[in-house]
Formats: C-alpha cells, sequence, structure tokens
C-alpha cells in the first residue's frame, strides 16, 4: 500500500498507481486501491 501511496504522492492516479504495484507484487489492483482509500478515511 505503501508503494501505491508515494506513486500518488508523485502525481499518478491512484487507480493507475494500484493497477502498476499489482502487475509488480501480485497482490489485487482492487484490494490496494481499497486499502489506499480505506487509509485516507
Amino acid at each position: 500500500m505503501r508503494q501505491v501511496q508515494e506513486l500518488v504522492a508523485s502525481g499518478s492516479r491512484l487507480k493507475d498507481a494500484a493497477s502498476e504495484v499489482s502487475s509488480h507484487t501480485g497482490l489485487s489492483s482492487r484490494e490496494l486501491y481499497q486499502a489506499v482509500l480505506a487509509s485516507r478515511g
């Protein structure tokens, strides 16, 4: 999730960042996306 947040902070859209991290880690992009949204409160 930290990798997604770092990409978003550098200007990537959340959807694109989740997809990119997903392709490198094998984690679900949807789960990453939802986890970042949940962490934002």
